[in-house]
């Protein structure tokens, strides 16, 4: 049996944080109460997926998973009941920047380019549709030709904030937008 570490972190390690409508102990399966949804399996990857991706740093890890999971979990419930197969997917720019098949899933990056290099990669070339001073930016092609969008704060917590807002403002019509481009792509 393990016990408990001889070197515990600081309490100052990993603040106790709570997020406005993202719950820090919300699983990390996509299944959902409300829907009834199946977790995403490799046969829907990658072509069927939306995906909200976090840093694979363990500043991002810590600090930015619990608000990308709550955002993943808005999304897949505005795609289900916009009726898409789509499926809402957590995972690390890792594997977001180094899988080829992943490059034309539409995707929301959630941190700052510090800790994301997916954010990192589409800061220049996506346009912010909201900044407030500097300290939380969504970044998004509000035409939705292109579908990434990223979602950041100078701090942990104003990346949750805009997270938020995103679910509220622009979650809808970047989920239908997804919805419509896999329509297409099926013919």
């Amino acid at each position: 049996m393990i016990g408990p570490s001889p070197y515990p972190l600081p309490r100052t390690a990993m603040p106790r944080v709570r997020y406005a409508r993202f719950r820090m102990d919300a699983p990390l399966t996509l299944t959902h109460a409300d829907t009834g949804r199946e977790p995403v399996s490799p046969e829907t990857a990658p072509s069927g997926l939306v995906l909200v991706i976090v840093g694979g740093h363990l500043r991002a890890e810590l600090g930015d998973r619990a608000a990308a999971t709550g955002l993943a979990c808005t999304l897949d419930a505005r795609l289900h009941t916009l009726g898409s197969h789509l499926r809402a997917c957590v995972v690390t720019d890792l594997w977001q920047l180094n899988d080829d098949r992943l490059a034309a899933c539409p995707a929301v990056c959630v941190g700052a380019p510090a800790v994301n290099a997916a954010t990192a990669s589409i800061a220049g070339r996506v346009p912010s549709v909201l900044s407030a001073e500097g300290r939380l930016v969504i970044q998004l092609d509000l035409t939705y030709r292109e579908l990434t969008a990223a979602c950041w704060g100078a701090t942990h917590t104003e990346t949750a904030s805009a997270c938020i807002l995103f679910a509220e403002k622009y979650a809808e019509p970047f989920a239908r937008a997804a919805a419509r481009l896999l329509a297409d792509a099926e013919g």
